[in-house]
Formats: C-alpha cells, sequence, structure tokens
C-alpha cells in the first residue's frame, strides 16, 4: 500500500518525537546532580536554598554568569559552591577578585576539596584588606539533601547576615551573587538550563511542538478521505405524522381537519410542481395535470382534493387511506 505524503511526514515527526526524548532520557543522572547550580532540584543542587534567601528572608540574590573580573559595583557578597574542573577560575580572575575583596567584598567558597576546586589563593578562610574570604569543606550545608535539616544551613546564613541585610535591594552593598559562570552557564546558558528543567516540562513542551507543527503543516485541514454531507434537502414526508395526528384529531372529534390539512399540503405542493400559485382554482389543476401526466393520475388528485374542505366528516382509517393515497401519488410524481 502506498503512503501518501501526509502519512510519511507524521511518520518523520513521530520519529524525531522519538529521538528527541530519547536524549533527553538517556542522560545520567549521577553526572547532572553533581553540578550545584540554583537552578537544580536534585540532591547536589542548591535551589532550596537561593530560594530560602531570595523569597523567604527577602535578600537581594542574584545569579552571576560573567568571570570575575566584570564583578557588579553594588556586590557585596560572592557565593562559589564547587566550581566545575572545565571551567576553572582563571588567573585574571583571581587577580580581579582578590581585588574586589581587598575592596570589601566577602567571598564565601563551599565545595567538597578545596584544595583541588579552589585556586590557593582562596583556600582557607582569613581576611584580606577590607574584605574576608570564608571557605566550606563540604556542600552539605547548603545543598537541597542538605537543606532537609534546616540547622544545616544556619551557619551559611548567620554570616551572610553578617555582611548583608534583608530587603536591601535598594541599598549601596547589598548585593548577595551566586556564581554560576564557573557551573558552565557563562557561554552555554541555555544548554545548561535545559538539563536541569523536570523531565514533565520537557515532555509538554516537545508534544506541544509536535501538536502546532502538525497543525501549521495541515493549515488546518483534516487528515484522510472527505466524508459526504448530509443532504440539506432530506425533509421529512407529512404522511410520516399522519397516524398520530388523527388520533390527536379522533379525541378531538375532528378528523377531517387532519385529511384538510394533507390534502392542502398536496395542493401546494402540485402547484409549485406546475407553476401555478398557491390559490390556483382546482379546474386549472386538473387540467394541467392531465396534460403532463395521465387522466388516471388526474381522477385520483380530483378525488383527494375533494377533502380538503373540513366540513366533510371522515372516520380514522378513512384518513389513513386518504394518507396512503397521497403517498403513493407523490411517488409517482416527484420519486
Amino acid at each position: 500500500m502506498k503512503l501518501s505524503r501526509d502519512a510519511l511526514f507524521l511518520i518523520v515527526l513521530f520519529g524525531l518525537l522519538v529521538a528527541v526524548m530519547s536524549i533527553f532520557t538517556s542522560r545520567t543522572p549521577k553526572i547532572d546532580s553533581d553540578i550545584s547550580t540554583t537552578y537544580s532540584v536534585g540532591p547536589r543542587g542548591v535551589k532550596a536554598f537561593y530560594t530560602l534567601l531570595g523569597e523567604r528572608l527577602g535578600y537581594n540574590v542574584q545569579r552571576f554568569y560573567t568571570p570575575y573580573n566584570e564583578m557588579p559595583a553594588d556586590a557585596k557578597v560572592l557565593v562559589v559552591i564547587q566550581p566545575l574542573s572545565a571551567t576553572p577560575i582563571a588567573p585574571a580572575e583571581q587577580s580581579a577578585l582578590q581585588r574586589w575583596i581587598s575592596g570589601g567584598g566577602v567571598a564565601i567558597f563551599i565545595t567538597d576539596s578545596p584544595q583541588r576546586r579552589v585556586p590557593a589563593i582562596f583556600a582557607r578562610s582569613r581576611s584580606l584588606g577590607r574584605g574576608a574570604i570564608y571557605v566550606f569543606d563540604s556542600r552539605k550545608v547548603i545543598t537541597n539533601e542538605g537543606m532537609k535539616d534546616y540547622r544545616n544551613a544556619m551557619r551559611i546564613i548567620s554570616l551572610i547576615s553578617s555582611h548583608a541585610s534583608p530587603n536591601s535591594s535598594t541599598k549601596q552593598g547589598g548585593l548577595i551573587l551566586f556564581d554560576e559562570y564557573h557551573h558552565g552557564l557563562g557561554r552555554s546558558k541555555t544548554a545548561m538550563l535545559l538539563i536541569h528543567v523536570p523531565f514533565q516540562i520537557k515532555l509538554g513542551v516537545v508534544v506541544i511542538a509536535f501538536a502546532l507543527i502538525s497543525f501549521g503543516y495541515s493549515k488546518a485541514r483534516r487528515f484522510g478521505a472527505v466524508r459526504s454531507l448530509p443532504e440539506s434537502q432530506n425533509l421529512r414526508p407529512e404522511f410520516e405524522f399522519v397516524e398520530s395526528v388523527a388520533r390527536l384529531y379522533q379525541r378531538a372529534g375532528r378528523p377531517e381537519l387532519a385529511a384538510s390539512i394533507l390534502t392542502t399540503s398536496m395542493r401546494q405542493r402540485l402547484c409549485r410542481k406546475l407553476g401555478l400559485p398557491a390559490d390556483a382554482p382546482q379546474a386549472t389543476i386538473i387540467q394541467l395535470v392531465e396534460s403532463h401526466y395521465t387522466p388516471q393520475i388526474a381522477s385520483d388528485i380530483a378525488r383527494l382534493l375533494d377533502y380538503e374542505h373540513a366540513g366533510r366528516k371522515i372516520s380514522v382509517s378513512t384518513l389513513l387511506s386518504v394518507a396512503q393515497q397521497i403517498r403513493a401519488l407523490e411517488d409517482s410524481l416527484y420519486g
């Protein structure tokens, strides 16, 4: 069976969807969770502490995506959590950071291996000029996993509060920076952010993109063969309701009214068929029927039109007989 172009497009698009989802789901959790970024909700991430400090306690916190030689003038505290070996603190940054601390800045390094992750000049806690360096040799005090016990973070919060005040967004020197540049977010911020976006959000975005592409390609048309719409001229004939109408008029004692309604409807359809006005005389109708059809049909129509006058008393059985005759006559005239 030959596939249509639309079917081939959908198959290819579905294949791409599966490929993209396999990329998202095949990543190694251990590698991702080891990056202590403020975006990560994994055990080694620090989103909980970052949210607590900024949204709950009211400190002016921001993420820092540039080298240390581009430090903002209003920065007061720099928090560096487990910098990656792939993005080490360069010598030029070390000099810039040393000058910033000597001028009154505070740098807090939190890492499991200070001697390997942090340059020697910043590897121990000490005062430097008008500023200070603080070094913690365990990330547990600030990670999401460690935050299960709030006491782990109390020492860091107390240290930060001694150098910056809550609600200090408008005060000079109240800014607290969290280093994301040395987590690899400086040059590939978008790619790194995607790593820490929850899987459910990624799946939802891909499915929505798949639906939008399909909708745009189809231009809102339906796929598959178009089915015929029902005929709009299929009108239900009056004789289907004759028996119920007959019962109604029988209870009222006037079945001749139902016969009058049926024959009047027959006259109106016949006049439209013959091109006559609805109030054309009976003789004119019969004459045209004889010229277009047979004398027998003309005779049957003349007999049925006599029931148009409601003054003629009839029974229910006669009414049903009249309805059957009108049906048979209209079948022969109109098909």
